[in-house]
């Protein structure tokens, strides 16, 4: 429903929205971990989801009614595939044997349920938008955008409080500038003006400067080095997702729009 013309800025909000959750977390959590203990973590996720349930109760509505049909062994190829993913990646640096037949799972389930979506009447997702040149690309890049906000949201905190020594609030006090730099960013219309270059290559290579700065600070526990590079990093992930998932949806004919939102779904999954 949203006007092509216009798609940058409104998926730069719902860039946010995703990267300002996940890294404005340490703030809330660290605050409630230093005051009420671990256990109160819950409490944050428990209102909220509870607020959120009763509002999307009242005020989402359907924008249009069709037949749904779900193919259940997708459903099941699917987790497979994912479930394996996540256990491969994250039991690898602990038991390699182990962790290498998970991602060889993990690949033969993602190859049988290409080669189902490829063949059954239903497909769990219309693959599609993937043989456009111009679509996967844009996939990649917004995956990688992803990677790097979610990779800094869980390991920076980590670094501050165990390397530096600093409490969980202090450290989601640390974070908060830079995930501003992120949520404040202008990109999506920028790139509805002007386009996704040079917006897009400037956005991945700030990222990288970012990621090399706090590389080479790491061993120097300088909190104001690691607040810099981390801002940087942030700041290129706002030049780049929303403009990556832009760049790609704006290609796709009306008809694959909801396959390729879809598609861009699984991909900040996985």
């Amino acid at each position: 429903v949203t006007p092509k013309n216009k798609l940058g800025t409104y998926l730069s909000l719902g860039g946010c929205t995703i990267t300002f959750g996940p890294a404005f977390a340490p703030v809330v959590c660290g605050a409630l971990v230093t005051n009420l203990g671990w256990r109160s973590i819950f409490l944050a996720p428990i209102l909220g989801m509870t607020l959120l349930g009763v509002l999307g109760f009242i005020y989402v509505k359907d924008l249009e009614n069709s037949e749904a049909h779900l193919d259940a062994p997708s459903v099941t190829l699917s987790g497979v595939t994912l479930f394996a993913l996540s256990f491969g990646l994250a039991e690898i640096a602990i038991d390699m044997v182990l962790g290498a037949v998970s991602l060889i799972i993990a690949v033969a389930a993602a190859g049988i349920f290409v080669a189902r979506q490829l063949t059954c009447q239903y497909p769990l997702i219309e693959l599609s938008p993937m043989r456009r040149v111009s679509f996967w690309p844009a996939a990649v890049f917004a995956l990688v955008s992803l990677m790097s906000t979610f990779s800094m949201s869980v390991l920076l905190p980590l670094y501050l409080e165990g390397a530096c020594g600093i409490t969980a609030f202090v450290a989601g006090v640390v974070m908060l500038i830079p995930v501003l730099c992120n949520a404040a960013s202008i990109s999506g219309r920028i790139m509805d003006k002007r386009g996704g270059w040079p917006l897009i290559p400037l956005g991945f290579a700030s990222i990288a400067v970012g990621f090399a700065l706090m590389a080479i600070f790491a061993s120097t526990y300088s909190i104001v080095a690691m607040f810099f590079a981390s801002a940087l990093v942030f700041i290129g992930v706002g030049m780049s997702l929303a403009p990556s998932q832009t760049a790609g949806l704006r290609t796709l004919p009306p008809r694959e729009n909801p396959f390729g939102v879809a598609l861009m779904t699984t991909f900040t999954q996985i």
